[in-house]
């Protein structure tokens, strides 16, 4: 059966179906290229030369190999030769080719065999998919997870995560350090409610978990493997599915437990120094580098009438001392704080009452590692009646000097041998002897 006269000619439709697959082959959006049986590049297309950055008379009668990055190149020319030789499975392969301008390319190539139509092989054809955002991505995860397992593993604080139900899933070595245990398996076998001290501290957790979604700064007592019991912060969250069903719970702990110790043996040392300060004969007042009162025994309450709810945070000159000694005292105060050591000085107090009473005080400033006052702490002792005693008793000597003195009788004293010891003034006129010859 002879053609159509009018038709198209075998040759003519042969170069018709030619040029349909030369116009696909070069405006594909995705890379293409034919090599020949040596491994040379034959025909490549406008978007393969885009990607390399190559026109393509510079790529046609180029090694294949010549593309790809110096580490893979011999690699890349074994590969091409093996798979035009048969002997090289045809299997799509991950390549790094280099940019004209030398920046790494990452590809995926697939390929098929160019045959003719006696079955010999006359070339390899492919295409190329850039990977390089997709290889970088990859990267980046890889480096981020690195970083994270780094952080994990490294990190001083304990970390976890562990289901709805109290069974651990992902624990750190700081963790398993923590509460003493000596692997990690290990301590994931144990039951989270079996290391609360006190049930209910976990029952309490977990029901802020479930109102709030988090736990911040929450404080527990949690017991080792040894049976020993250490004190932690809790700061964790619990991780919800689309439907708002928990997944998991995650968190950190914190070890507090030599802080807390701290705290208790600061409370305790804090709580004895209150009760001797409270308890001392002494009055006793502790001001602050302005002369504000923020301490005030029980001493100086049943001295000065006032409770400390009266004088707290009040300036101490304002309160007790009189008029004319306050400027003074202001003075003595300034020394302190300029750095002057323990300082000695009387003062009246002018009680709720309105009774003067003497104050014989010894002042000292506490300062800090930089030499700042911190505190001035003054410790006093009521002298009034002592003074009082002591001028009752001048008084009653110079009463007696006078009487001795004034006397018209001789008046003398002596000691055990009969030496004299004293004599007054009417034994020296009647004597003849001054007292220093007597």
């Amino acid at each position: 059966m002879n053609p159509s006269p009018h038709g198209p000619k075998p040759q003519d439709r042969l170069l018709h179906s030619e040029e349909q697959f030369r116009l696909l082959f070069d405006d594909a959006p995705v890379p293409y290229y034919e090599i020949d049986t040596q491994g040379r590049i034959a025909r490549v297309n406008r978007a393969e030369c885009a990607m390399l950055g190559y026109s393509q008379s510079e790529l046609i009668g180029k090694s294949a190999w010549e593309l790809a990055a110096p580490e893979e190149r011999s690699q890349c020319r074994e590969s091409i030769l093996g798979r035009l030789g048969g002997t090289v499975k045809l299997e799509p392969v991950q390549r790094r080719l280099l940019h004209k301008n030398g920046d790494p390319i990452a590809v995926e190539i697939f390929q098929n065999l160019i045959v003719d139509r006696h079955g010999a092989t006359t070339g390899i054809r492919g295409i190329l998919i850039n990977i390089t955002e997709r290889m970088q991505t990859i990267e980046a995860v890889l480096t981020s997870e690195s970083k994270f397992r780094d952080l994990f593993d490294n990190v001083i604080d304990g970390v976890y995560q562990s289901t709805a139900d109290g069974r651990l899933v992902t624990v750190n070595p700081a963790l398993v350090k923590m509460l003493g245990y000596g692997s990690e398996t290990e301590f994931r076998q144990v039951d989270i409610q079996t290391l609360y001290v006190d049930p209910g501290q976990r029952a309490a957790g977990l029901a802020e978990l479930k109102k709030h979604g988090e736990l911040r700064n929450y404080e527990l007592k949690l017991r080792t493997r040894d049976g020993g019991v250490i004190t932690v912060l809790e700061n964790s969250r619990a991780v919800e599915d689309v439907d708002g069903v928990v997944r998991y719970y995650e968190g950190t702990l914190t070890d507090i437990t030599g802080r807390v110790q701290a705290q208790e043996a600061l409370t305790e040392e804090r709580d004895f120094t209150s009760a001797i300060i409270g308890s001392a004969g002494s009055l006793i007042v502790v001001l602050d580098p302005d002369g504000r009162i923020i301490r005030f025994n029980r001493a100086c309450e049943q001295t000065s009438g006032y409770v400390f709810q009266e004088v707290s945070g009040r300036a101490f000159w304002d309160v007790l001392i009189i008029q004319q000694e306050v400027q003074p005292l202001r003075d003595l105060f300034a020394k302190l704080r300029q750095g002057s050591d323990a300082i000695k000085h009387e003062n009246y107090w002018q009680t709720r009452s309105g009774e003067l009473r003497l104050i014989d005080w010894s002042n000292v400033a506490l300062r800090d590692k930089h030499g700042a006052t911190v505190y001035i702490i003054s410790t006093g002792i009521d002298i009034t009646d002592r003074r009082r005693a002591e001028q009752n008793l001048r008084a009653s000597e110079q009463r007696y000097r006078d009487l001795f003195e004034n006397a018209n009788d001789i008046v003398y004293t002596h000691d055990l041998q009969g030496n004299f010891t004293s004599i007054n003034a009417a034994g020296e006129r009647v004597t003849g002897y001054s007292r220093a010859e007597a």
